[in-house]
């Protein structure tokens, strides 16, 4: 009967689950923290993408020579709903009310940006 010394040298199963378990942890980890990062920048360039589009609307609603409530239409801004509300302001001014709103609402818990703008005259 062979006999097993005690100084032999290796790893013992115990000791390699235990790596294996250590090791699930951290790669969860690590992919959990680019799967974040990856939602963050895709919620961020949505935002982004809304707000250029709110930035474009407000151009032209200021080139508009008759301003009415409405919907705003312009085809150029595939994926994204623009809806402009125009109420009297202050000192003669009007106060003009645009929200961009995507459809795509990948990633983005709030789908719409909203902002206000004053101009002048009547309609």
């Amino acid at each position: 009967m062979k006999k097993y010394n005690q100084d032999e040298k290796g790893v013992t199963l115990v000791e390699i689950l235990a790596a294996l378990v250590i090791l699930s942890i951290v790669l969860v980890v690590f992919f959990t923290f680019f799967l974040q990062s990856a939602k963050f920048t895709q919620h961020n360039k949505e935002k982004l993408t809304a707000v250029e589009v709110a930035e474009d609307v407000v151009a032209d609603v200021r080139n508009w020579k008759s301003k009415e409530n409405g919907k705003y239409v312009n085809n150029s801004y595939d994926g994204y709903d623009v809806n402009i509300v125009i109420q009297p302001g202050p000192a003669g001014l009007q106060k003009a009310r645009i929200t961009v709103e995507t459809f795509s609402k990948e990633g983005i818990k709030e789908s719409s940006f909203t902002t206000e703008m004053y101009f002048g005259g009547g309609s």
